[in-house]
């Protein structure tokens, strides 16, 4: 494998991050519950709720900015069930186990009995970075790499 597209850090010191972007991520709660009329939150408005999240070592960057993002805001994380993977945490709410910090990417998923909101204070980001043996990227490589942003920042 040349190339992946890969939340950091990396899992080998061997393998370089180029840096794309930082999505936003949102709050998702049970369609019902009391905040879901709400349209943003911040993040000590579910402190009490149980904090429904992947194993750490799924993706160690994200799951750090999500604790940090709880502590900035006044509180540490009640944890509920753990998710086998960071798309797994919705169906988990859906399900009535408590609330998640999810990637934005992720809200299409159980919409139908999910709500999802913007964070507002203190939130966490959830990074994409190009994975490569290349500490600088050449050739194709480059170019894929300045394709990419380039859809980004049309979006």
């Amino acid at each position: 494998m040349d190339l992946a597209i890969v939340r950091p850090p990396a899992p080998d010191p061997d393998i370089a991050l180029h840096p794309l972007f930082d999505e936003p991520t949102l709050i998702t709660i049970l369609k019902g519950h009391p905040l879901s009329k709400r349209h943003t939150l911040k993040l000590i408005d579910v402190a009490k709720e149980p904090f429904l999240i992947f194993d750490r070592s799924l993706s160690s960057g994200f799951y750090d900015a999500i604790i940090s993002a709880c502590q900035q805001g006044g509180f540490t994380p009640r944890f509920g069930q753990a998710a086998p993977q960071i798309a797994a945490t919705i169906p988990m709410v859906a399900a009535g186990l408590g609330v998640a910090v999810v990637p934005a990417y992720l809200r299409q998923i159980h919409a139908d009995v999910a709500t999802f909101h913007p964070i507002s204070g203190p939130s966490p980001r959830a990074s994409i970075s190009l994975a490569t043996l290349e500490t600088e990227l050449t050739g194709p490589s480059a170019n894929f790499h300045q394709i990419l942003l380039t859809i980004e920042s049309n979006n």
